[in-house]
């Protein structure tokens, strides 16, 4: 006898000296109420197996089709995974510092992983600038996962593009002051409309005007009006609540650019005649007066070749440019050393709607100074 343990409960099996147990023998009643048993049993799934074959394809289960079609979408994410994977572990290489913000865009749009080196290796100061280490910086706020080694020298970058998400709160920005907001908010453009956010805003502080770089203005009447006409673009806002220049800084401008699914194509083939002039004179914590000339030298001139000319006028005064300094630098002081200058932006429009715009800017940097007209 043996007793083995089976759900807690003990069982007592006799075995013989034959190899197998011995079966217990069984009355006819019990083997007919068997094979009756057994017989209902084949029925009952020969009717379950016509029942299923005479249902039509229209009336299969919702949730099915359901759970499959999000396998099929876990699967195609899983291979676009892999691929984008595979192209981040491949560095392509780049040299010198040129074209730097493109390179940096153009990685994160297709996600391939890039290497610049020798940049700026045979200049008085090598290596990466102050505005480009900002650029890497506003890059790593509005991606999630991305990778940026930078060497000693600073003369190498490896970056490693991650997921553009953006971001669904306000994000404030400071821009150094050696170039002015525009130098973010170009590659800004093509960035946020790819985010995954369906609307990001960044406000970003600094100069509003460099020599280098292309104004404020520009970016709005002609920047603007080709994503909103050629692309769709329709909801992207620009702000530009203060003028500023370098090196003092003190500006500020909020962007906001709405997520798209697809893109139109573009085609401007033929320039067309032009029909309108418009332009707008700042003056920056100087006297309005310039401006005024600025504009009547402009309107001499232009007249003679097109009568349809406006220009306006605007002015930011030194008290502004100095409140929101402080307000950046949580300070109170009144003697901050304020940049001063003026220029003038002009923005022709043909009659195929090809927008030609120019940008002269004047901080008193010029030998001999230049005046007015």
């Amino acid at each position: 006898k043996k007793y083995l343990p089976a759900f807690g409960s003990q069982y007592t099996f006799t075995m013989t000296r034959a190899t197998r147990p011995t079966r217990p023998k069984t009355n006819n009643r019990q083997k007919q109420h068997w094979q009756h048993n057994a017989s209902n049993n084949k029925r009952k799934m020969k009717t379950f197996k016509k029942k299923s074959k005479s249902s039509k394809p229209g009336t299969t289960d919702n949730s099915n089709t359901k759970n499959k079609q999000e396998l099929k979408l876990q699967l195609h994410n899983v291979k676009v995974s892999n691929l984008i994977l595979a192209k981040q572990n491949e560095f392509h290489k780049f040299q010198g510092s040129a074209l730097f913000r493109w390179r940096l865009l153009l990685s994160t749009l297709t996600h391939r992983s890039i290497c610049i080196d020798n940049i700026r290796i045979g200049d008085d100061k090598p290596g990466l600038t102050d505005y480009e280490m900002s650029f890497l910086q506003l890059l790593d706020k509005i991606t999630n996962g991305s990778i940026i080694e930078i060497n000693e020298s600073a003369t190498k970058v490896r970056y490693k593009p991650g997921a553009l998400i953006g971001s669904s709160s306000i994000i404030h920005f400071k821009c150094c002051t050696s170039r002015s907001v525009a130098y973010w908010m170009e590659p800004l453009f093509i960035l946020l409309l790819f985010c995954k956010e369906q609307q990001t805003s960044i406000t970003l502080y600094g100069a509003t005007y460099h020599e280098l770089d292309i104004s404020m203005d520009q970016i709005r009447s002609v920047l603007k009006p080709i994503l909103n006409k050629h692309f769709g673009c329709i909801d992207i806002r620009i702000d530009l609540k203060t003028r500023a220049l370098s090196p003092s800084g003190g500006g500020e401008v909020r962007l906001t650019v709405p997520s798209v699914s697809t893109l139109k194509t573009l085609h401007l083939t033929e320039p067309g005649m032009i029909k309108r002039i418009r332009g707008l004179c700042y003056t920056v914590s100087m006297a309005p007066t310039l401006s005024n000339r600025v504009r009547g030298a402009c309107n001499d001139l232009l007249y003679n070749y097109i009568p349809d000319v406006w220009i306006f006028n605007d002015k930011t005064t030194r008290s502004d440019i100095i409140r929101n300094i402080n307000k950046l630098n949580n300070t109170h002081e009144s003697n901050i050393d304020v940049s001063a200058g003026y220029g003038l932006t002009l923005i022709a429009e043909s009659t195929n709607d090809v927008l030609l715009s120019v940008h002269q800017l004047n901080q008193n940097q010029f030998d001999p100074p230049m005046t007015a007209e």
